[in-house]
């Protein structure tokens, strides 16, 4: 059964590029223009990962990463965080929030399906 990830990002651009990419790994992807919308997709779909920016409208990244960390369904979840935040005490921020990995921005699409094979093992 193919793995079902949420891709949340602000920027078109990077949405396709993490879409179109993961889609060719065999995933499939479902993805979000920002917090907010992201937040309604993972109630109503449920993904095995989600990977998400940190500065967006609505719900920022921290934000929604609190709230699947505080909500019994989504708990669980592994969280990638993806951001042009690269300081040390936003990185922090991110890990102690319970982020699982956290990619900054720019990047190599193949340090994001590195980081995706490792977190699905």
């Amino acid at each position: 059964m193919e793995k079902k990830i949420l891709v949340i990002d602000d920027e078109e651009d990077v949405r396709t590029l993490l879409t179109t990419s993961l889609e060719l790994q065999g995933y499939q992807i479902i993805s979000a223009a920002d917090g907010t919308q992201g937040w309604e997709m993972l109630k109503n779909h449920k993904p095995d990962l989600l990977i998400t920016d940190v500065n967006m409208p609505g719900i920022d990244g921290i934000e929604l990463l609190k709230k699947v960390r505080e909500d019994s369904d989504l708990k669980d979840m592994p969280v990638i965080m993806l951001t042009g935040k690269s300081a040390d005490e936003e990185i922090l921020s991110g890990l102690s929030h319970g982020a699982d990995h956290y990619i900054t921005k720019p990047f190599t699409i193949k340090t994001v399906l590195n980081t995706v094979k490792m977190v699905f093992g």
